[in-house]
């Protein structure tokens, strides 16, 4: 039925590219726009695999039937919502990328994938979703803003490009089951209070098997140049948590460690 309808809209193109108004083409999956071009860059779409397959000024695009929800066309260009959507099924992965010609690549062997974003937009969002016996999941991005707080089993870690970063990251190593706090020495201002919860690979992971090997990663803009004094392995108390983020809490207790942050983008504590 997709491949009828799909059918359909190339006849529609080809009749609106007669027309002196410039249209953009979408398409569409969960209510988010997955990919635009312009009617004019677009060369042919055709079919292969259950794909839909667009020829275009920048390369190709294609997106599996299963991934479309619809297509429209507007005579505006909207701001799509960068959604990326990397589904694994055994060894074999489905990916839906609207970022292919602009700055996101995304290889797949046998459901390894590795993902390369050097697009400087700050809003993409990766849906990760299945099961594999024997994949992974690599991805080089950078941190341009905001406060992230990561949690993964050592083997399914990826490090951010230090090029494209504009602020600095802490990774802290073998923190699985550990309460954190980060103080600022400068001002001893606690920027980070966090309980990494249990973690394991895993599900044919790779860093699977139950490994208590674990990488906490953190960055702010408040985390800049300087001493901290990292402490882990106490108690967390009182304050307000949200997914095991706290704030206005009380740590007791554990072991502490300096941490300097100079012009290193990632700062490693083992």
């Amino acid at each position: 039925m997709k491949k009828s309808i799909l059918f359909i809209l190339c006849m529609v193109l080809s009749v609106w590219m007669l027309n002196a108004q410039e249209y953009y083409l979408h398409t569409h999956r969960n209510g988010n726009i997955t990919f635009e071009k312009k009617i004019s860059e677009i060369d042919s779409i055709w079919f292969l695999n259950n794909s839909a397959v667009f020829t275009h000024n920048s390369g190709l695009q294609t997106i599996q039937f299963v991934n479309i929800d619809s297509v429209t066309f507007s005579a505006y260009s909207t701001v799509p919502t960068y959604d990326i959507y990397i589904v694994y099924n055994g060894n074999s992965v489905t990916v839906t990328n609207p970022l292919a010609s602009t700055g996101v690549t995304i290889t797949d062997s046998m459901a390894h994938v590795n993902v390369v974003a050097t697009a400087g937009i700050s809003d993409i969002t990766y849906h990760v979703s299945g099961t594999t016996t024997d994949g992974c999941l690599n991805i080089t991005f950078g941190i341009i803003g905001g406060t992230i707080i990561g949690t993964a089993p050592s083997g399914m870690y990826s490090n951010p490009t230090a090029s494209a970063c504009t602020q600095h990251l802490l990774k802290y190593t073998h923190a699985s089951n550990n309460a954190v706090q980060l103080i600022r020495n400068s001002d001893n201002e606690v920027i980070l209070t966090f309980h990494v919860p249990t973690i394991s690979g895993g599900g044919g992971w790779p860093g699977g098997g139950g490994s208590s090997s674990a990488i906490m990663t953190f960055s702010s803009p408040e985390f800049v140049q300087g001493t901290y004094t990292l402490k882990y392995g106490g108690t967390i108390s009182g304050g307000t948590g949200w997914h095991n983020y706290y704030t206005g809490a009380t740590y007791t207790g554990g072991s502490s460690k300096t941490v300097t942050v100079s012009s290193a983008i990632t700062v490693s504590v083992n």
